[in-house]
């Protein structure tokens, strides 16, 4: 059935399929975490595909395609079918062929709004706050965007000042050291705007598909996080130590301590 995987926005009751890319081998931080895939790296001794969950689970997504591929079992043996941590899972198989390719091939016949996110992202965002600023600005697809220090690793974007993005290029060359606006890695995407998606072969997002979305001026836009929210991606040693800071998980274990909260109130009511 197509309204298997539907998560809602109780604000605006929009029907959203999530989709975490959590394929990825974490090559430049194997040292640190062994084999195990990026997206179960441990933070705070919870792996980050796991806070990832419950993000989501918070708000109200509850439904979740997730693409393993590197080490697949690991996470399937660890999230099971999603039930002991409030959600339900489906999970994908499918090689390493780019990201834009991996999403297509996942949404198949869904017609709504997809939700992106990439597996090695650590953040404690808004996520509809995302979902609604797509929908009001009435995009084809609308990109997180944060403010790099270091952005000659990111793909850079440019906005006018209706937030529209008028440019992105992926890892720039020549590209001096200092702040820029770049992809976070998590997006809004309309089903129009995946129709005009080429197939068939390893087609990337910040390499391909974006920058000639942009290119032929079609409605894309950039919604930059607040300066206030933890978003790392920890695909590098110095960014694993920077998420694995008690700063950096500061607000994450507030929202866990409500939701042990919650419960013990709940099993009180039983009582």
């Amino acid at each position: 059935m197509e309204d298997a995987h539907i998560a809602y926005s109780m604000e605006s009751n929009i029907h959203i399929k999530v989709i975490i890319l959590a394929g990825g081998l974490g090559t430049r931080i194997r040292c640190i975490i062994g084999d195990s895939p990026k997206a179960m790296a441990r933070i705070g001794g919870v792996p980050l595909l796991e806070w990832t969950i419950r993000r989501l689970r918070e708000q109200g997504m509850l439904n979740i395609d997730i693409h393993v591929w590197y080490q697949s079992e690991v996470i399937v043996r660890h999230f099971g079918d999603g039930g002991s941590f409030g959600v339900k899972i489906q999970y994908h198989f499918l090689p390493l062929d780019g990201t834009a390719t991996v999403v297509k091939s996942i949404v198949k016949d869904w017609r709504g709004l997809v939700l992106v996110i990439y597996g090695d992202i650590f953040t404690d965002m808004d996520l509809l706050a995302l979902v609604e600023f797509h929908v009001k600005r009435k995009a084809v697809a609308t990109i997180g965007l944060y403010r790099a220090v270091d952005p000659r690793q990111c793909g850079i974007v440019d906005v006018n000042s209706d937030e529209r993005v008028i440019s992105f290029v992926e890892k720039p060359v020549g590209l001096s050291e200092g702040p820029a606006l770049a992809n976070c890695g998590i997006y809004v995407l309309s089903r129009e705007f995946i129709d005009e998606m080429p197939g068939g072969v390893a087609w990337d997002f910040g390499y391909n598909i974006f920058p000639e979305a942009v290119k032929r001026e079609r409605q894309v836009y950039g919604f930059q996080v607040p300066r206030d929210v933890v978003l790392i991606d920890i695909g590098t040693p110095a960014n694993y130590a920077l998420a694995r800071r008690p700063e950096s998980l500061a607000g994450f274990q507030i929202t866990q301590q409500r939701e042990k909260s919650d419960a013990i109130s709940a099993s009180s009511h039983e009582a």
